[in-house]
């Protein structure tokens, strides 16, 4: 459950830890727009188990994602920024109109970097592809991520972290 008190379904984990092998934090994304910080519990015998207990450290919606579902999640090696794909509006229910429904535009190819510790957002970029996004690689550095558009698999292209 999510801490303001709604359900939430979770689209992708990613773990940090790249240089500080003590950083032991989780951000995930959700089909309801969120983002989520989470420090993980240190597994190690004698701790008493508050010391156990997973802690949420910061949730928010990135207002560029419009509410929109997030699908999808790179960290740097540090720890400090993301990198997030937004995606599709889900489609309408059966008691709703195709008319009324609120419009579906096809996503998955605006992808937002934030910075993990504030919630901030550092850079937007509106159609990073002209297909839907497909897969996000992080490099072994993390200053890099590359992204690939579905039905594209021969175009990678590549976005520094700001």
């Amino acid at each position: 459950h999510h801490p303001q008190g709604e359900r939430s379904k979770i689209t992708h984990v990613c773990l940090t830890g790249g240089v500080d092998p003590h950083d032991n934090r989780a951000i995930t994304t959700s089909k309801e727009g969120w983002i989520d910080v989470w420090e993980l519990p240190i597994a190690a015998p004698g701790l008493d188990r508050s010391a156990r207990k997973t802690k949420l450290l910061l949730s928010f919606q990135p207002p560029s994602a419009n509410g929109y579902p997030l699908e999808g999640c790179v960290v740097d090696n540090r720890g400090r920024r993301a990198l997030v794909c937004v995606g599709s509006r889900p489609p309408p229910k059966e008691n709703e109109s195709k008319k009324n429904a609120p419009q579906r535009r096809p996503q998955r190819s605006k992808l937002i970097f934030v910075d993990v510790g504030t919630g901030d957002e550092l850079k937007v970029i509106k159609g990073a592809h002209a297909t839907p996004l497909s897969a996000m690689v992080v490099s072994s550095s993390a200053d890099i991520v590359g992204t690939v558009g579905s039905g594209d698999y021969e175009l990678c292209k590549l976005w520094a972290f700001p």
